[in-house]
């Protein structure tokens, strides 16, 4: 710090404790990142501070499709929401799928797709003390695990993967994300 403090003007703010809208938790040898704030004011946004929680995060027994029969609902509303979760998953890897998915019928979403981000919003109020736990000892390898459903939207048969890279415990990368290409083998 002395060595950059000499070369530039720097302020010491102390331990950090919240940046860029995410907590900084830190505990005895490890630091969560949270978001709970956040979560708060994106339910407070609309109107759902006051409901219940659930503990499974994309359940509909159809799967989602563009074209289902039912109504088209509010776009800009349905963006925003989108927006405000694309945001979160940055410290909640385990939304990312979900967050794809809902992402797929932006340009016309229906009443449906408004309900998956519901059951999203639900889940999330469950899970609203959630947080990347980051641990200071660890491992110092490289674990990668990935998946991919083949063939798995109803609407393009595009199949969606996705992966999540761990250096020791820590999650350090994840996507989740449609290929761009149809496979035309089972191999």
């Amino acid at each position: 710090m002395d060595a950059l403090a000499a070369r530039f003007s720097l302020k010491d703010l102390g331990p950090l404790n919240f940046f860029l809208g995410v907590k900084v938790l830190p505990l005895a040898d490890n630091i969560i990142l949270s978001q709970s704030k956040y979560i708060r004011e994106i339910l407070k946004d609309f109107g759902m501070d006051d409901i219940n929680g659930v503990s499974t995060l994309l359940s509909t027994p159809t799967p989602l499709q563009h074209e289902d029969g039912s109504a088209l609902t509010d776009t800009k509303q349905y963006r925003s929401a989108f927006g405000k979760l694309q945001y979160l998953a940055f410290t909640r890897p385990n939304i990312s799928f979900a967050v794809n998915k809902l992402s797929q019928f932006m340009h016309k979403p229906k009443m449906i797709h408004r309900q998956a981000v519901k059951h999203l919003l639900h889940y999330l109020k469950k899970t609203i003390n959630y947080g990347l736990l980051l641990r200071r000892q660890c491992e110092k390898a490289l674990h990668i695990y990935s998946n991919a459903d083949r063939a798995g939207d109803v609407n393009d048969r595009y199949s969606t993967s996705a992966y999540v890279i761990y250096f020791g415990f820590n999650p350090i990368n994840w996507s989740s994300e449609k290929q761009r290409t149809v496979a035309k083998s089972s191999t």
